[in-house]
């Protein structure tokens, strides 16, 4: 009898417990508090603190704003002693649509080590030395929807590859009366059926194709980005040198010009400088690989959470 007894209890309990929590569904903007060990929050419009159990990491960016929903969660302790618990069901970015015209986010890598003959994977299978390869994925954002075009011309150096294919005028790639589709569908492609010692485009066009960018239409392909890859002379004045036994490693930059998010990796490391000044040298930060070390610097410029 004994034990039935503090069964029903424990019962009542969880009972109580779950018909506490309460329905939300709010904006607000994700905020971080230096307090112990830091964390993320969520204000809304209202002035009102959550405090998400779940915040995915590429949310944890400062000042984003966000649409979420959730349970609250009652008789819970935490350690930052803020806000108001929340389990979250949904969490997504608001993403404000330019009134007129549009916002083109564009973002590409430099690839390619030539003091030491090494390279990097890119679209192509040829090893790159002396040339350094830059690959520009290019996301449009509009509300008017209107078609334009657009010309890249290289100032240094040579286009190798572009998507959709484009014309090409006097070594400028020309993609002429792009349109805006109001169609809403889901763009997939297969990868390699092989390993390759080079990544073609076509195994990362799923990848490239899932943001929330609006989707555009060029001589009848539809997608969400375009595309060009190049060749430039580039003079390398980046050094990073790894201490093995102090774990660290120390940047130095030998150019006249200020340098950003600098990243050393090795096997088991990895090591972060947010900038650099001319002819100064920093240590870096040593971060997990699992650290979103540049989502928060991509957004704040513009990009949204799935295209950072």
């Amino acid at each position: 009898m004994k034990n039935i007894f503090i069964f029903a209890i424990s019962a009542l309990l969880i009972s109580t417990a779950a018909f506490s929590q309460t329905e939300i569904n709010s904006n607000g903007i994700i905020k971080y508090f230096n307090l112990e060990g830091g964390f993320y929050g969520i204000v809304t419009d209202d002035n009102t603190g959550y405090l998400p159990m779940n915040l995915q990491n590429e949310f944890k960016v400062d000042g984003l704003r966000v649409a979420f929903s959730g349970k609250t969660v009652e008789d819970v302790m935490t350690t930052q002693q803020w806000g108001i618990v929340i389990q979250l069901n949904n969490i997504t970015q608001i993403v404000d649509k330019p009134e007129i015209g549009f916002e083109v986010h564009e973002w590409g890598v430099m690839v390619g080590c030539p003091e030491d003959d090494n390279y990097f994977l890119t679209s192509r299978p040829e090893k790159i030395t002396e040339m350094i390869v830059k690959e520009p994925v290019l996301y449009f954002h509009s509300k008017d929807k209107n078609p334009f075009s657009l010309r890249v011309k290289f100032l240094n150096g040579k286009q190798i590859l572009n998507y959709p294919e484009a014309e090409i005028e006097n070594d400028e790639i020309y993609w002429k009366k792009v349109s805006f589709d109001n169609e809403r569908i889901e763009l997939k492609s297969k990868s390699p059926e092989k390993p390759r010692e080079f990544v073609p485009l076509s195994s990362i066009m799923g990848i490239l194709n899932d943001v929330d960018a609006d989707l555009i239409e060029y001589n009848g392909t539809k997608t969400r980005f375009l595309f060009y890859e190049g060749e430039i002379k580039l003079s390398n004045k980046v050094t990073a040198t790894f201490d093995n036994e102090k774990n660290e490693v120390i940047f130095k930059n030998e150019g006249d010009y200020k340098v950003c998010n600098l990243v050393y990796v090795n096997r088991n490391n990895l090591f972060y400088l947010k900038e650099l000044n001319p002819f100064e040298e920093g240590l870096g930060q040593m971060k997990k690989r699992s650290d979103n070390i540049f989502i928060s610097d991509l957004v704040n410029l513009g990009f949204t959470i799935r295209e950072a």
